[in-house]
């Protein structure tokens, strides 16, 4: 077996194997891989698969530009419409669970989705396959006897030349595009997973960061109402210490975690008001910050004693006026 046919069923078992190969993880059901039990779009991508080792074992390996691209676009496709069907669910939870205080977990559930290594075996699978339908087959140098010499006692060969330098820019050209198309399709899904990946932390950070104001606002509101005041830092709602009951300096209603004013890559600000902006009780005002923002979070948050949380995507301190989140 030649090169280009090893080269090519290493291809297309690839690329069989990978329809196989987890390409997703979601929360509680587990991995799904692109085969779905025959109900996925790797259905198409199986058979391109079989369409491919068929196509070099009977060495008709032009037909490996046809099913090498149609399963690169077949992913593609998928790719672009798991993409999409997030986003949609994002907005659903938007619109349909508002105020709903399980919104949180919603949230945390749908930005848990990742991207396996699936995904990876396919297009690596897919790009063999095109590297194989380009590579050049090894030259053939057919040998022919010349005529007969004047004299009759001598006979001498022709021999045929191999291609010369005009035609070596065609197969550097046919042997090395496929393969860099495919090193830069491989390097954008990387790319595209990072992203994605990291886009996913940052949500969870942001409905981390929510989480946590709401739980500093019950806190403060349970503070006030036992003590008759609010506290006057956040670590007064520390956790007290083994043995002693709570107190006004160690109330345990929140964690140390959040008493010292950091979790989450998010960084808690909290100021105690003798008086509230047009009133004449008391109140405060929480901010919470990314620590660095764009990797840690893109979402600035505020709140006071009304219980409001409002946001801000600038890289600023969020403040009063700025849209109100729930």
């Amino acid at each position: 077996m030649k090169t280009k046919q090893l080269l090519g069923v290493f291809g297309s078992v690839t690329l069989f194997l990978g329809v196989f190969a987890p390409i997703i993880s979601v929360p509680v059901l587990g991995s799904m891989n692109y085969f779905q039990n025959g109900k996925g779009d790797g259905v198409v991508v199986l058979i391109l698969a079989a369409a491919s080792l068929v196509l070099t074992l009977t060495r008709a390996y032009r037909g490996l530009w046809v099913t090498g691209f149609l399963s690169l676009g077949m992913m593609s496709f998928t790719f672009v419409s798991f993409q999409n069907r997030l986003a949609q669910m994002h907005e659903q939870m938007d619109r349909r669970l508002g105020d709903n205080p399980f919104r949180g977990l919603a949230e945390l559930a749908v930005g848990s989705v990742q991207l396996q290594w699936g995904w990876a075996v396919l297009v690596v699978g897919a790009i063999i396959v095109i590297a194989a339908a380009a590579m050049p087959e090894a030259a053939v140098v057919p040998q022919a006897l010349a005529p007969r010499t004047q004299t009759g006692e001598q006979q001498t060969t022709l021999k045929t030349a191999l291609p010369g330098p005009p035609n070596a820019p065609r197969t550097l050209l046919t042997t090395w595009l496929p393969i860099l198309l495919g090193l830069l399709a491989i390097g954008a899904l990387v790319a595209a997973v990072v992203m994605e990946k990291t886009d996913r932390t940052v949500s969870l950070r942001h409905s981390s960061a929510v989480g946590s104001v709401r739980i500093y606002n019950i806190a403060l509101s349970t503070y006030s109402s036992e003590y008759g005041r609010y506290p006057s830092s956040l670590t007064d709602l520390a956790p007290h210490l083994p043995g002693d009951m709570p107190s006004a300096t160690a109330a345990d209603l929140v964690s140390s975690e959040l008493a010292a004013g950091e979790k989450g890559g998010y960084v808690f600000s909290y100021v105690h008001l003798e008086r509230a902006p047009n009133s004449d009780k008391q109140g405060y005002v929480l901010t919470a910050r990314p620590r660095v923002y764009g990797i840690d979070g893109r979402w600035s948050l505020y709140s006071d004693q009304s219980g409001a949380i409002r946001f801000t995507e600038e890289d600023r301190e969020a403040a009063p006026n700025d849209p109100r989140l729930y």
